[in-house]
């Protein structure tokens, strides 16, 4: 297991995955990723390795690169196994106009099937991967991180932004 979170993809290859996608943006001006993601990771660390509340920031990972530059931080899952999929956003403009290779780089230590804890293993799991010349609909998530307000809350029918 890995001492930080900056060790993550440095040792242990055995462990790594990778999707990666050959994208044309070539004719865009614009380049937007949208993911969902879901995370989980095993209890067997904290109950065996007493790695306590760093666990899934050593253990289950995924990041993004593109032409292998990490874009972004690492990804980590919050629960054992009760981490929603979440939509993600992601500006890749400095990439329009280029052709480059994306991908999606995991660090997993126990599937499901050998995970000896009580849970479902480390996993990733991506969903609805788009990969666009414009700006995906924003989430209710991204909302809340740029102090987006809607009103009247609650209501129903018409609702103003501020």
């Amino acid at each position: 297991v890995p001492k930080s979170e900056s060790d993550n993809f440095k040792i242990n290859d055995t462990f790594q995955s990778e999707l990666c996608l050959c994208v044309d943006a070539s004719s865009w001006s614009k380049v937007h990723l949208q993911f969902d993601l879901r995370q989980t990771f095993s209890d067997y660390y904290r109950n065996r390795w007493f790695i306590g509340r760093d666990a899934p920031e050593l253990v289950s990972s995924l990041r993004i690169l593109a032409n292998g530059n990490q874009i972004g931080s690492q990804y980590h899952p919050t629960t054992y196994f009760s981490d929603p999929f979440m939509t993600h956003n992601i500006n890749l403009n400095h990439l329009a106009g280029s052709q480059f290779q994306l991908c999606f780089q995991g660090k997993h230590f126990f599937n499901l099937i050998a995970d000896p804890g009580t849970t479902w293993g480390d996993n990733s799991y991506l969903d609805h991967i788009i990969i666009s010349d414009f700006q995906p609909n924003i989430t209710i998530e991204e909302f809340s991180k740029n102090n987006i307000q809607v009103y009247p809350n609650p209501g129903s029918g018409e609702f103003n932004f501020r």
